[in-house]
């Protein structure tokens, strides 16, 4: 445990927090190890929390990996109503949650990747979405126990379970 404290006490300022937009109205918390490394052909993974969790709760595990040498430069963040980032007052899309991520990561921490994106859970849905419009940034997406945007369409439930009498014989609400 003594190991641990010494370590952590020695990181440098890991907790940041990044604006998600021109206007600088809003920013979002990222807690980031490695980055003053050298060896820039190394991913910089960035994880992409749960649904109900803030990147501190559900990462501690890749920070673990991170103390122990296995990877070397990562980002783990709270997306913008969660956590220590700022919240917003109106609907925030999964698309609006990937244009605040690389403008932080790209804009404002001035990054250039190669990205390796972890999502877990609701998290997975986000990581898609973000290494879909930033491929040129990203090198893999790993997914964890990731939703399906299936899960986001109308009725899914009752189609995976029909016959539970709310849904007509053609899978359509009554």
């Amino acid at each position: 445990t003594l190991l641990f404290t010494i370590d952590t006490h020695n990181m440098n300022k890991p907790n940041r927090y990044f604006f998600i937009g021109q206007d600088h109205r809003r920013t979002i918390h990222l807690r980031c190890y490695g980055l003053d490394n050298v060896d820039s052909t190394q991913p910089i993974i960035i994880y992409e929390h749960g649904g109900e969790e803030t990147s501190y709760k559900s990462g501690r595990w890749l920070e673990e990996l991170y103390l122990l040498g296995h990877v070397e430069r990562i980002c783990m963040y709270d997306r913008v109503g969660y956590g220590l980032s700022d919240s917003v007052s109106t609907p925030w899309s999964l698309k609006d949650s990937s244009e605040a991520l690389r403008y932080a990561l790209v804009e404002d921490m001035k990054l250039n990747g190669p990205f390796l994106v972890i999502g877990y859970d609701y998290g997975g849905l986000v990581a898609r979405t973000f290494v879909g419009d930033n491929r040129e940034l990203c090198s893999g997406l790993m997914l964890i126990e990731s939703w399906h945007e299936e899960l986001l369409k109308k009725n899914y439930l009752s189609r995976l379970f029909p016959g539970d009498g709310r849904d007509d014989d053609d899978g359509n609400d009554k």
